[in-house]
């Protein structure tokens, strides 16, 4: 973050433009199916090598359990949405 402003005021002061890209994925995405997402990234928007195996391991690379109770569900890797986070 340190050097992304230094490196933004520097440009400033040469007079360059800087563009900033980010992405959330934490709630922008809550009901979109994963394979079209990965698909839209790749084949509309040319992401492709690592970028996109980075974030196809985010999206593809989990499971998913539920436990309420003393009851917990099956293990399922999620079809929707997008991971937000884990807890124990």
């Amino acid at each position: 973050m340190v050097k992304m402003y230094n490196d933004l005021l520097n440009n400033i002061d040469n007079n360059k433009v800087t563009l900033v890209v980010t992405v959330d994925l934490s709630a922008a995405f809550d009901t979109i199916d994963i394979p079209i997402l990965l698909h839209l990234l790749e084949h509309d928007f040319g992401i492709c090598g690592t970028p996109l195996d980075w974030i196809k391991s985010y999206l593809t690379c989990r499971i998913m359990t539920v436990k309420i109770g003393q009851s917990t569900s099956k293990s399922e890797p999620p079809r929707f949405g997008v991971p937000q986070g884990s807890c124990t």
